[in-house]
């Protein structure tokens, strides 16, 4: 008989010494109908957790997640308040939604997918307290990437309201020169020196050299100010590289490789470097499978 999902993420949570959400089952169950078509497992390079993602255009579901996410973390109404409103502000939109299958399960996100107009975005940060620094930050990423719109518009389920914002670039064999420049004035722009920018341009051409293929930079916001911290996320990343990696940062980097068995998949969607003032901070590895697929044993 193939493995429940449940079986293998039970697998996935005991790779890094962390135990499965005891309500995996019932997780499985309540998001049965967005989960059969699109399931993303996030593998954190700091081993505090394991994160699934899912999407739904059905208005009815963001709000039985956070329902959920509320629910199991014993986390008060406020602390929903930003996807809430962020949930009514985006309605019409494709929204994805985050939370924890191992490790502490307190907290989740939901982003808003789909191209969000600038104007818009400052609107519904402004008005939730976010400092004009850092929209005038915001408006400094966006024109590093000749962008008048986000990517994505993320805001977390926590005591602190967050928020993250995505741009994205594309990636083609003649842009390689542009877009680390791109990427080095968005760095920049949120507080990054030039000497740290350097230094992981060669990590840039490593994850990027899959072309033509799509850039995401995201960026957080914390209590109404930008953090110095950024992620870049590369698409179709074999194995192998997430294993150097997350060798780079001092994680196991038997992770991927084993992750990739169990999953039937020899590359991630998406491999991420986090980068704060002191350079490579941390990495991420997301893999991408309906978890109908997992139950069938399918490759």
């Amino acid at each position: 008989m193939p493995p429940r999902a449940a079986d293998i993420l039970d697998q996935l949570a005991d790779l890094q010494g962390l135990t499965a959400a005891a309500d995996l089952d019932s997780v499985i169950a309540h998001l049965h109908q967005p989960l059969e078509h699109y399931a993303e497992l996030e593998l954190r390079s700091d081993g505090r957790r394991i994160d699934l993602i899912t999407l739904s255009d059905q208005p009815e579901v963001p709000a039985h997640f956070l329902d959920l996410v509320q629910t199991r973390g014993a986390l008060p109404p406020e602390a929903a308040a930003a996807a809430v409103d962020l949930l009514r502000f985006g309605a019409g939109k494709v929204v994805g939604m985050k939370l924890p299958l191992a490790g502490p399960l307190a907290g989740g996100e939901v982003y808003l997918r789909g191209a969000i107009p600038l104007a818009e975005a400052a609107y519904f940060l402004r008005k939730n307290q976010v400092e004009p620094e850092t929209l005038d930050c915001l408006m400094q990423i966006a024109a590093s990437f000749g962008k008048n719109h986000t990517h994505m518009l993320a805001a977390d389920v926590a005591s602190v309201p967050g928020y993250t914002v995505f741009f994205t670039t594309y990636l083609t064999p003649e842009s390689e020169g542009r877009d680390w420049e791109m990427v080095g004035h968005a760095l920049e722009a949120i507080g990054i020196q030039a000497e740290t920018i350097a230094s992981l341009e060669p990590l840039h051409a490593l994850l990027g050299a899959n072309r033509p293929a799509t850039l995401f930079f995201s960026w957080a916001i914390a209590d109404g100010v930008g953090r110095k911290i950024a992620k870049m996320d590369y698409t179709g990343v074999r194995v192998g590289l997430v294993a150097e990696l997350m060798h780079l940062v001092g994680a196991d980097e038997s992770l991927p490789i084993t992750w990739g068995r169990l999953l039937h998949m020899n590359r991630a969607n998406y491999a991420g470097l986090i980068v704060d003032a002191q350079g490579l901070a941390g990495a991420r590895a997301y893999f991408t499978r309906r978890l109908q697929i997992l139950d069938e044993g399918s490759a």
